[in-house]
């Protein structure tokens, strides 16, 4: 026989999956609005998916309050000599059904690089981006798959997920 916490915890996960998966439905395809001149490529900017969570997050009754757990920087120069830096952030964002109280806790890495000294919270805001677009399985019809793709550039001494990197051997606490 089950007993009640297991149950109650059961029936409150279930509600809580069908706010997301309600949310996923209405989400469908984002389209992608950001274009990136430099490497030539289209995104779903930051600026539309909190604009879209500004409105179905109230809607369905659920709240996402993000916690940075941890940034790393690391300088870096480029093959013309110019400096910059590069930040690999973890985070935890802890999804919240507002009508019973319930919550998950679900942790989340990104990173970014710059070269004016925003690398920090360019950092944090793709690691935000990603997250919502990987909980709500967002996609925008144009999306690359990473696997139809390889760098044959060379070797990254900084990885984007932290694997084969500096901060992959630093962050070793399982995360």
């Amino acid at each position: 026989m089950e007993n009640q916490l297991t149950k109650t915890n059961n029936e409150d996960m279930a509600r809580l999956a069908s706010k997301i998966n309600a949310i996923t439905a209405e989400l469908g395809a984002v389209g992608q609005d950001g274009t990136n001149t430099q490497s030539h490529y289209n995104y779903t900017s930051y600026e539309q998916m909190n604009a879209l969570m500004r409105k179905l997050l109230p809607a369905h009754g659920l709240s996402i309050l993000p916690s940075v757990d941890d940034i790393k920087e690391y300088p870096y120069t480029t093959k013309n000599g110019t400096p910059g830096v590069r930040t690999l952030v973890k985070a935890s964002f802890l999804i919240v059904d507002c009508e019973t109280g319930f919550s998950i806790e679900r942790k989340f890495v990104g990173a970014d690089q710059d070269f004016g000294g925003k690398s920090s919270g360019q950092a944090v805001t793709e690691c935000t981006k990603r997250f919502l677009l990987k909980l709500f399985h967002v996609s925008s019809k144009n999306d690359v798959d990473p696997d139809s793709r390889t760098i044959e550039s060379g070797h990254t001494t900084v990885g984007w997920n932290g694997q084969n990197s500096q901060a992959g051997q630093q962050w070793e606490d399982g995360f």
